[in-house]
């Protein structure tokens, strides 16, 4: 088995201490070598203890690594909500971008054993968390190179950001991302909305988008699926 561990760390966004767990890949300790590293995001109303006591990361990657179905990997887990005193922070998804990227990453390669770098670094959330990973992933390709969104949604263009530079010019997307998953429940109020902007990512530019699909709701099962199938292929 791996470990789940509770770290500290400081938050320039809110000024504050704030809480994160990271899963460790059995023999962690013992192998000396370094990993790459997943940064997975709750949804809203909850917390980072999400992933570890309703999504079950850990009994979902200690199997799969015991059937050598996916890499061996760090995931961090860390609260989505992130807002600055002063009030200028996004009033939905606050600064948790600035937060990971500026506060969390740093103090992540600092204690842990990781490589370092864009293609060895993943975002995934789901429902606020993917609306999240999205923001931050593709304001900073230099820091990520894969992304998993579930069911936050897939915008291509909002009143707030315009992506379509990057998801209409397969060239640049190949350059931007090695893999990018979106996955939505078929039962969810915005599937044919999600479906519709992937397939023409998909079939009009040609990006090679991972679309998982299924019967599901805006649930747990379904979020666990979507993880089940997102670590199997991150990294790979």
């Amino acid at each position: 088995h791996g470990s789940v561990r509770m770290h500290y760390y400081r938050s320039s966004q809110t000024g504050r201490t704030k809480v994160c767990y990271v899963y460790a890949p059995p023999g962690y300790d013992q192998s000396g070598k370094k990993y790459p590293v997943l940064y997975l995001q709750h949804g809203g109303g909850e917390n980072e203890n999400g992933w570890v006591w309703q999504g079950k990361i850990h009994n979902i990657m200690d199997n799969l690594l015991s059937e050598g179905r996916c890499s061996e990997m760090l995931i961090v887990m860390t609260t989505g909500y992130s807002f600055r005193p002063d009030g200028t922070s996004h009033p939905l998804i606050g600064s948790v971008d600035d937060e990971i990227t500026g506060d969390l990453i740093p103090f992540i390669d600092k204690t842990y054993r990781t490589l370092a770098d864009r293609e060895h670094r993943a975002m995934a959330g789901l429902s606020m968390g993917g609306m999240q990973t999205q923001v931050t992933v593709f304001h900073h390709p230099e820091l990520f190179a894969n992304a998993g969104i579930f069911s936050g949604g897939f915008t291509i263009k909002d009143k707030e950001n315009d992506y379509t530079p990057l998801l209409t010019d397969k060239a640049k997307f190949m350059e931007t991302f090695r893999y990018l998953f979106v996955g939505c429940g078929e039962n969810e109020g915005f599937y044919e909305g999600t479906k519709a902007n992937v397939t023409k990512a998909q079939e009009e530019y040609g990006l090679p988008i991972d679309f998982f699909h299924m019967h599901g709701y805006h649930d747990w099962t379904f979020w666990r699926h979507c993880a089940v199938e997102f670590v199997q292929k991150v990294f790979r």
